[in-house]
């Protein structure tokens, strides 16, 4: 199982980050948000801890449910 961290900084998901290393050892990973601030945490904590790490990806969508994709023109 892996938890979600919820902060948008950096300093904020480190911080959330080194709360889920207080969970059961054993059963939780962390997953960070895949944006510039993420993956420097993901970069900062790689050698710390051992438990697994994974980047999730961010989709945002309008008030239709229609996806947006930053960048891309449709």
């Amino acid at each position: 199982m892996f938890v979600q961290t919820v902060g948008e900084t950096y300093e904020e998901m480190y911080n959330d980050c080194q709360e889920i290393r207080t969970y059961d050892q054993t059963k939780i990973g962390i997953k960070i948000p895949a944006t510039f601030e993420g993956l420097k945490v993901i970069m900062q904590l790689k050698n710390m801890l051992n438990k697994p790490l994974t980047a999730s990806s961010l989709e945002k969508f309008n008030e239709d449910g229609e996806l947006l994709n930053e960048g891309t023109r449709g």
